[in-house]
């Protein structure tokens, strides 16, 4: 069997058989960076909401959201909002939404996305991608080989151990590295 999201349909394949749900008005999105949910959706408001131990899919939907999504590979979407998101072990896709979001990887190799707002990322240990988008963000790969992107807006980009790749991308971007292998781009300050 499998499940695709079709606009406002959710459709089940099972073998030669298609059955078809029209999904109600105003239903939660079921889906995040295109993977169908492991964990139920979270509703407009505020929500803690904590995973498993194997890999999950959380979409938090709108409000200021903290998700604990402990074990395993998992994929988070913060959606708008002001939105917290503590790391766990796995490689995880961490995606904060519209908002001032913090996002933190753990040991994996973890890609991190701000999006739009003030963001705070943190990729801690593994080779992490992350990515602070529109707003003036706060990216910090810590250990091993990172590669930080600031996007639009003035960031602050540290890289932390390890060789890393650090563009600061548009805006005035302050840029910093232990590493004197690391390559820099469009960072406008770079700090000894």
């Amino acid at each position: 069997m499998s499940t695709a999201l079709r606009g406002r349909w959710i459709v089940f394949y099972v073998a030669a058989l298609v059955v078809v749900f029209a999904l109600p008005a105003g239903a939660a999105p079921q889906i995040c960076l295109g993977k169908p949910l492991t964990q139920p959706a979270g509703t407009n408001g505020p929500d803690t909401i904590t995973g498993t131990e194997g890999p999950d899919v959380i979409n938090a939907r709108d409000g200021d959201d903290t998700v604990f999504p402990l074990g395993g590979d998992d994929t988070v979407c913060g959606d708008s909002g002001n939105d917290q998101i503590v790391f766990s072990p796995g490689n995880d896709r961490l995606n904060g939404g519209p908002g001032d979001d913090d996002l933190e990887g753990g040991s994996g190799n973890d890609t991190l996305e701000g999006t739009s707002g003030n963001d705070e990322l943190e990729g801690g240990n593994g080779s992490d991608f992350l990515s602070g988008g529109p707003g003036n963000d706060v990216l910090h790969g810590a250990a091993d080989n990172d590669q930080l992107q600031g996007g639009e807006g003035d960031d602050f980009l540290v890289g932390g151990a390890g060789t890393d790749i650090v563009n600061g991308g548009n805006g005035n971007d302050t840029c910093y590295d232990e590493d004197p292998a690391t390559v820099f781009r469009n960072c406008e300050t770079i700090l000894p």
